[in-house]
C-alpha cells in the first residue's frame, strides 16, 4: 500500500539528496528517543522502590508506644493481641476491651478536644512527659508501669486550642463504652479510667399519646441504660380517672424506644403510663405518665381557642464556666409568643442571673457565664399574647464544676506547686502517709540570653536556657536522693551547654548527679544550661509520640516546664497543614504508566519514518519510483 502511494507522487531526481539528509536526522532523532526511553525505564524502576517500601520516618518509634513502631492495620493489631506483644493483652483486659471488639473497631480518625478544651480521650503510655499540671497520672497493670494523660497534650501549642485529629481504630468495649486505639503509637484510649460502676438505667419519656379515629391511642418510649445495663421490655397499660388499670400491653425488645396501641372505646379521662423492665430492676417515672381524653361520639369539635405552653429547657455545657440554655415552646390557634425570660438560681433559691431576650420564635437559645462553683437551678418563663407560660418541664439543673484537683490530693487544685506524686509510688500524694520518700522537686527555667523567663516566650536559635533544679526534704528523717532529669524533649532542639557538674547520658538522655544525703529541712539545688543551634530543626513531628519535634520543650522535674520553640517556616506550614494530597501506590503507578507511553510512543514513530525513508529510498535506487 506505501509503495502504491508513493507513485502516484511525482517525484523529482533532484530531490535524492534532501531524502538523505532527512533519512539522517531521523536516525539521530531515533537515537535521542531511544536514550530518553531507557532512562525513563531506568527512573520507573527507582519510583517503584520508593512506591512499593517507602521510607520509614526518622522519629517514627517512641519509647513510650505501647507497641514500638505502632499497628497501622487490622491484621498486624489482631496479630499483637494473639501474640500478647510487649504485654498488650494485659493492657486490653484492664481496658475491657475484647479480641471481637478489635475486629469491630472501625478506621477513622479521633479529635483531641471534641467535648471542651481540656476534655475527652485519655491516652494510655509507657513513659512519662508531662507531670501532673497537665492531667498525666500514672497506674499500674500487672508488672507493666502505664502513665496516662489528656490527649489533648499531644496537639502542637496554638491560640485556637482547636486539637488535632490522630489516626485510630474506634471501637465499644465490652460494657459498652467507647474505646480507639492509635495507629502511631498503639496508645489505647479511654474516655475514663476503667471502673467497676454498677449497671443503672432510667425510664426517660413517655411522649404524649395520639388519638386518631376518636377511640384509637398510640403509645411511644423512651429508656436510658448505662454501665452494662439491659433492657427487656417496655409495659404500657392505661388507667382511668380512679386509678383502675383497664389495659397491659408488653413490648418485649432490647431497645430504648417502643410503641403500641390500644383501644378506648368509653368517653373520659384516662392516664398512660409505661414500666421499664430491665437487668438492673423496674424503672419508672413521672416522665413516663400522661393524661388524655376520650372525646364522646359525633361530640361537636369545640371552638379553638389561641393557646401556648412552655415545653422543655435544655442546659449545654459549653466550658467549666459557661453553659447554654435552649428553651422551646408551642402556640396554638393563633397565638404568639413576644419574649421569654431565663432565671437561674443557687440552691438557696436565691437569683443569680436574669435575661430576658425578646423575640417570637418558639425555640430560644442563649449562653450564660458563672464562675462560682456549686449546683444552680435554671428555669424560663415564655411572655405570650394569653400570657406567661412556663412548666416544670422549663427547669434544668446546672452544675459548675469546682477547678480540676490533683488527682493525688483531691483537696488541692491541679495547678498547685504542692500537687505532687510521691518518688517511690507516683499514685499517692507525696505527702501521704504512706509515701517514704516526702521530697519536694522543683524546676524553672531562665532565658539567660534574654533575662526573662523562658516560658514567657518563644525560645529562639541560638539563645540559652538555664535549668534550676530544687529538691526539698519535707520529712522527718534523712532521705538519700538522686537529682535526676529527663532531658529527652529538650535535647531535640537544644544541646547541653554546661552539665552543672553532672553526668549526661546521651544513650538514656538523663542529667544526673551523685546521690545526696537530705536531712529533715535541707534544701539543694542544680543547674544546667541548653544553647539552641544556630538554625532550629525543621524535623517533622513525630510519628508514633506527637509531642516530638512539636515546636515546644517539655520536661517534667516535680512541676512541668514548658518551653516554645520559634520554629522555622516548615514547621509552621506543618501546623497549619494537617497533611498533603494522598498520592499512593495506585496514582503513583498511573502516572508513571502514562509517561511510559508517551514516551515509547514517540520512540515508535521515529523508528516508523525512519523505516518509511529507508523504503522510499529503496526504490529510487531499484528503479520502481
Amino acid at each position: 500500500m506505501f509503495r502504491k502511494l508513493i507513485s502516484n507522487i511525482s517525484f523529482s531526481p533532484a530531490l535524492v539528496g534532501q531524502l538523505g539528509f532527512y533519512a539522517r536526522r531521523l536516525r539521530k532523532e531515533e537515537s535521542t528517543r531511544r536514550v530518553g526511553l531507557i532512562f525513563t525505564a531506568l527512573a520507573l524502576v527507582v519510583q517503584s522502590f520508593a512506591v512499593f517500601s517507602p521510607p520509614e520516618s526518622a522519629n517514627a518509634a517512641s519509647p513510650g508506644d505501647l507497641v514500638r513502631g505502632g499497628l497501622h492495620s487490622k491484621s498486624e493489631l489482631l496479630k499483637a493481641y494473639d501474640n500478647n506483644t510487649q504485654g498488650i493483652r494485659q493492657l486490653f483486659d484492664h481496658a475491657k476491651i475484647s479480641r471481637a471488639g478489635l475486629a469491630n473497631a472501625k478506621d477513622q480518625q479521633v479529635h483531641s478536644r471534641e467535648k471542651g478544651k481540656d476534655a475527652g480521650w485519655l491516652s494510655w503510655n509507657r513513659t512519662a512527659r508531662f507531670g501532673l499540671q497537665q492531667g498525666e497520672t500514672s497506674m499500674q497493670v500487672g508488672n507493666q508501669q502505664i502513665y496516662v494523660r489528656p490527649l489533648a497534650a499531644f496537639d502542637v501549642k496554638n491560640t485556637s486550642g482547636n486539637g488535632s485529629y490522630y489516626p485510630a481504630f474506634l471501637g465499644t468495649t465490652t460494657d459498652g463504652k467507647p474505646f480507639a486505639f492509635m495507629k502511631g503509637c498503639a496508645n489505647i484510649l479511654l474516655k475514663e479510667r476503667p471502673t467497676s460502676l454498677a449497671p443503672s438505667a432510667s425510664c426517660d419519656s413517655l411522649a404524649q399519646p395520639i388519638i386518631t379515629n376518636r377511640i384509637n391511642v398510640a403509645l411511644s418510649s423512651a429508656a436510658f441504660v448505662k454501665n452494662g445495663a439491659a433492657i427487656k421490655s417496655h409495659v404500657f397499660t392505661l388507667h382511668d380517672s380512679t386509678g383502675k388499670q383497664i389495659n397491659q400491653r408488653i413490648v418485649t425488645t432490647s431497645a430504648a424506644t417502643a410503641k403500641s396501641a390500644m383501644e378506648l372505646s368509653t368517653p373520659g379521662n384516662y392516664t398512660a403510663k409505661v414500666v421499664i423492665m430491665t437487668s438492673a430492676g423496674k424503672k419508672v417515672s413521672t416522665s413516663c405518665e400522661k393524661k388524655f381524653v376520650i372525646n364522646k361520639p359525633n361530640t361537636p369539635a369545640p371552638t379553638p381557642k389561641p393557646a401556648a405552653s412552655c415545653e422543655a429547657l435544655a442546659a449545654k455545657t459549653i466550658s467549666r464556666t459557661k453553659f447554654s440554655l435552649t428553651a422551646t415552646a408551642s402556640t396554638q390557634n393563633g397565638a404568639s409568643i413576644k419574649s421569654a425570660t431565663f432565671v437561674v438560681k443557687d440552691k438557696s433559691g436565691k437569683e443569680v442571673l436574669t435575661r430576658t431576650v425578646d423575640t417570637s420564635k418558639s425555640t430560644v437559645v442563649s449562653d450564660f457565664e458563672i464562675a462560682q462553683p456549686g449546683n444552680y437551678t435554671s428555669s424560663v418563663n415564655f411572655t405570650t399574647s394569653v400570657g406567661s407560660k412556663t412548666s416544670s418541664d422549663c427547669q434544668a439543673p446546672i452544675v459548675i464544676k469546682e477547678v480540676a484537683p490533683c488527682p493525688v490530693n483531691p483537696n488541692l487544685p491541679i495547678n498547685s506547686p504542692e500537687c505532687q506524686p510521691c518518688p517511690a509510688d507516683d499514685s499517692i500524694w507525696y505527702k501521704d502517709e504512706d509515701c517514704k520518700a516526702k521530697i519536694l522537686r522543683t524546676k524553672s527555667a531562665q532565658n539567660i540570653s534574654t533575662d526573662k523567663n523562658a516560658e514567657d516566650s518563644a525560645a529562639k536559635a541560638g539563645e540559652k536556657i538555664t535549668y534550676t533544679l530544687t529538691v526539698k526534704n519535707e520529712g522527718k528523717a534523712p532521705q538519700e536522693f538522686t537529682i535526676k532529669d529527663d532531658l529527652s524533649d529538650v535535647v531535640e532542639y537544644a544541646t547541653v551547654l554546661n552539665n552543672g557538674g553532672g553526668t549526661y547520658e546521651k544513650k538514656t538522655t538523663t542529667l544526673s548527679w551523685p546521690t545526696i544525703t537530705l536531712e529533715p529541712g535541707d534544701e539543694q539545688s542544680r543547674m544546667y544550661t541548653v544553647q539552641l543551634p544556630t538554625t532550629v530543626p525543621a524535623a517533622p513531628q513525630g510519628t508514633s509520640d506527637p509531642s516530638s519535634y512539636d515546636c515546644r520543650m517539655t520536661n517534667v522535674f516535680g512541676n512541668t516546664v514548658d518551653v516554645s520553640v520559634d520554629c522555622p517556616a516548615p514547621k509552621v506550614v506543618e501546623q497549619t497543614v494537617s497533611e498533603l494530597p494522598t498520592t499512593g501506590p495506585t496514582e503513583n503507578m498511573l502516572f508513571a504508566g502514562i509517561l511510559f507511553a508517551v514516551v515509547a510512543y514517540f520512540y515508535a514513530r521515529s523508528r516508523q519514518l525512519r523505516t518509511e525513508v529507508r523504503l522510499v529510498r529503496r526504490g529510487i535506487n531499484t528503479g520502481t519510483i
